[in-house]
């Protein structure tokens, strides 16, 4: 059956070729922009740079003084604590997306040279199965602790020189852990086909 499977393979045309190396690079400046954004918002989240809407943290819609008062409440007026924990929630998402792009740009990249099972390609994806399945639960689990924290800040600080605060938060939504842990279902299967492709391969490989 290896040798039949030999003889019959039949070569990428260099239409598809091309078209399985630019949808690589693709991947590639994708998986590049994923990191960039992600230490942007580290910057952003962490430093928190005077005039920062507070209502970039995720889950906080909208954080405010007094209606009296004119200046809104910034980022960098929440807790050290809740930030570093929704940052710990946006890094596990943005790394999880990183590495799933990189293997698929490592699949589309071994599809053009019409070897898709090359070795290496099943370990690649198997790390991003565990990354999105990660994220999955990171991602609401940081979410929930650090409004929690804001919160707990809001109810037990002092009225400032600039007023009372209100605060109005939005709970988890289930749309992103329910999609990484589909991506992670069906990068799951994808492992196991890969790794079964890479056994025959080499199967194949030592009947020539």
């Amino acid at each position: 059956m290896s040798k039949r499977l030999i003889e019959t393979k039949q070569p990428v045309t260099a239409a598809g070729r091309g078209l399985a190396l630019t949808g690589g690079r693709a991947l590639n400046v994708l998986q590049s922009m994923a990191f960039v954004w992600l230490v942007v918002l580290g910057v952003v989240t962490l430093w928190a740079p005077t005039g920062i809407s507070a209502a970039t943290l995720p889950g906080v819609d909208l954080l405010r003084t007094d209606p009296a008062v004119a200046e809104m409440a910034a980022l960098s007026d929440l807790p050290l604590a809740a930030r570093v924990i929704s940052w710990a929630g946006t890094a596990a998402l943005f790394l999880a997306l990183t590495l799933a792009l990189g293997a698929a740009s490592q699949v589309a990249r071994q599809v053009a040279t019409a070897e898709p099972f090359a070795v290496g390609i099943a370990h690649a994806l198997c790390r991003a199965s565990v990354a999105l399945l990660t994220a999955a639960v990171v991602v609401p689990l940081a979410r929930f602790v650090s409004v929690a924290q804001v919160e707990r800040w809001v109810q037990a600080a002092p009225v400032r020189e600039w007023g009372e605060l209100a605060l109005h938060t939005s709970g988890v939504a289930l749309g992103t852990p329910v999609a990484l842990l589909v991506l992670a279902l069906v990068t799951g299967v994808l492992v196991a086909a890969f790794r079964e492709g890479e056994r025959l391969r080499q199967e194949a490989d030592g009947l020539v």
